[in-house]
């Protein structure tokens, strides 16, 4: 079947811009000795080359902006609006190496922390260069503003040291003294702090020395530069920053690498069904990016695939590659829209993965491409599905005439009851907005979360309920005003036994019978083979099940008469589930022994006392 369709991705939120222009790179004559030196090692290094590069690729420019190298008379960097040029001054790097010398214990110290300080200055300076060209808003401060645009650029790109090099170079006897107050600049310690604070927050774990330690009881203490008070907001100031840069260049800088569509007029799509299995996966399959291929409007070769599936799986999907920067997208039934480039390359190359709770039965389309044009290779995508992981799944809005926190968030409130003991996963997606979940326990305990494993538009929650009782869910967004559609989706860790068609086993008194799950036992609604056994009970009996296996994850419950179900407890190892109650309703009631986890089969013992 010829099937035709769209897959949006949207990478800075715009469609295709023109792109009328590039930053273009001139050196001019050095004034001195010193500078020419500079000059000649910037040109060799293709140093301000290097910044630009990926700007060239990525941002549509509505004319041509200039990047030179000049002597100044005065060590210094800036915008220069009405010539459209940003102007890197010799004087500079002459006025650099004096004030970091001494701090290196080598020349190529000495030049790392020279071109990391010039490095920052640099996107500082294009900050301000993005926010004229396209008339980006801003409060407070511009100049903070662009120490934060730097800042979150440079950690990016794993340049922390960049970052230190720039907010040392405020603290080093640079800028020309105390700044004055009424400056539209904050005070250099004030912009040093700020620095080492977004670098920290970045990275808690891989930054930590960065902390100042207190001594205890004269013990200890350190060398740290960052206070532990200051320190303890730095990780929620990085992220709010992060946020919201992203969202001025999505809503305000024409991309010329964002990505329109992935479409395929005349070409089917490929059966998972018909691709190679491998066991690691429920299904995977391989293939390659190769010239002749079908290209996006930018460039970049893709391979569609179709899979279908249910409501209430949880699918995971790994878009893997040793020879390409991957890239992955999901699509669902509606056109729900998944995307996925962390650009995570381990020792084997890049990996993208998506996580996602299957909201509606149908067929969903896999699309595989690379990050950058033109990338070809062999590829590999594997797929887990986990069956019937969430009971119930609720379609949302948040509108404006939703109820709204004091920070502006619209949010839709639900409860639902766990019992202690329950494992519990609630995970809110949405394709329309950043999705922020808030669940709350009886006693007060909070759950949050936003981006699961950094995907965009999931938050996902999983805990086990300590308590009893009713839990307050809240749907809302990370940011203020923000509206859309979404999916909740609740997995209280129950499994749904209800007695089916399938046979029996026999009658159990007190007694032990040893039994096995086989393919050919009834399955559950989410795919585990079941046995059942009957058990005639009087009321008021006690009644004490257990089931152990030593080849799949335990799972035992009972039914009563009216088909009110218990489920039990499961050991730590998975090996064992048991149950202890006293009987409410005379009757037939149902013993039932599955597996934990889908699909398992192998041998178990029963019993009941």
């Amino acid at each position: 079947m010829i099937r035709t369709f769209i897959l949006v991705i949207a990478l800075f939120g715009m469609g295709l811009a023109q792109d009328r222009g590039d930053f273009i790179v001139a050196y001019e004559d050095a004034a001195s000795q010193v500078q020419l030196e500079f000059a000649n090692y910037l040109q060799q290094q293709g140093f301000l080359e290097s910044l630009v590069d990926d700007f060239n690729k990525t941002i549509a420019l509505p004319n041509d902006i200039g990047v030179v190298a000049a002597p100044c008379g005065q060590p210094n960097a800036y915008w220069a609006p009405e010539q459209e040029t940003l102007v890197i001054c010799y004087d500079l790097f002459e006025y650099m190496s004096e004030v970091f010398r001494g701090q290196g214990s080598s020349n190529q110290d000495l030049i790392q922390k020279i071109l990391g300080a010039v490095e920052f200055i640099f996107y500082h300076e294009l900050g301000h260069a993005l926010i004229d060209t396209f008339e980006i808003p801003f409060t407070g401060r511009q100049e903070d503003a662009v120490d934060q645009f730097s800042s979150i650029l440079l950690l990016k790109q794993g340049k922390a040291d960049s970052a230190m090099s720039g907010a040392s170079f405020f603290v080093s006897g640079s800028g020309g003294g105390q700044t004055p107050y009424w400056d539209e600049h904050s005070l250099d310690e004030q912009r040093f702090y700020d620095i080492v604070c977004l670098v920290y927050g970045s990275n808690p774990e891989a930054y930590d020395h960065l902390i100042q330690r207190e001594a205890v009881f004269g013990i200890g203490g350190g060398e740290g530069i960052l206070p532990k008070k200051r320190a303890a907001r730095c990780p929620s100031n990085f992220k709010e920053i992060d946020k919201s840069w992203n969202r001025l260049i999505e809503a305000y800088v024409p991309s010329v690498n964002s990505r329109p569509a992935i479409e395929a007029e005349s070409t089917p799509g490929v059966s998972i069904a018909d691709a190679t299995n491998q066991s690691a996966y429920s299904e995977s399959f391989s293939g390659q990016l190769r010239q002749g291929d079908q290209r996006l409007q930018e460039g970049q070769y893709y391979d569609v695939y179709e899979i279908n599936l249910s409501k209430g799986q949880e699918v995971t999907f790994e878009l893997s590659s040793s020879e390409f920067d991957t890239y992955l997208v999901v699509t669902g039934p509606n056109q729900e829209v998944y995307f996925n480039d962390d650009a995570e390359e381990n020792v084997d190359g890049y990996v993208s993965t998506l996580t996602l709770p299957i909201t509606q039965t149908g067929t969903y389309l896999v699309g595989v491409s690379s990050y950058a044009e033109g990338e070809t290779g062999s590829y590999n995508v594997g797929i887990v599905q986990e069956n019937g992981t969430y009971d119930e799944t609720v379609a949302g809005a948040l509108e404006q005439n939703d109820k709204k926190y004091q920070s502006g968030q619209f949010f839709d409130p639900y409860e639902h009851s766990f019992e202690k003991g329950q494992e519990v996963t609630i995970t809110l997606s949405t394709t329309d907005f950043d999705g922020y979940l808030i669940v709350t326990s009886p006693s007060g305990e909070e759950f949050v979360n936003d981006d699961f494993e950094n995907q965009f538009g999931l938050a996902r929650v999983d805990f086990v309920a300590k308590e009893s009782g009713v839990y307050s869910i809240s749907a809302t967004s990370y940011e203020a005003n923000e509206a859309g559609n979404y999916q909740l989706s609740v997995s209280d860790g129950t499994k749904d036994i209800s007695v089916g068609q399938g046979s029996v086993k026999n009658t159990m008194d007190e007694n032990a019978t040893v039994g096995q799950l086989t393919t050919s036992d009834t399955r559950l609604t989410d795919g585990s083979y079941v046995d059942y056994y009957t058990l005639e009970v009087s009321q008021g009996q006690q009644i004490a099940a257990s089931v152990m296996s030593a080849d799949f994850e335990a799972y035992v419950g009972l039914v009563k008469p009216d088909g009110e179900i218990i489920e039990a407890n499961r050991s730590d190892d998975g090996r064992s589930a048991s149950l202890d109650i006293k009987a409410d309703q005379p009757g037939v009631w149902y013993v039932v022994v599955t597996s934990a986890t889908p699909g398992q089969t192998g041998n178990y013992l029963v019993s009941i006392r």
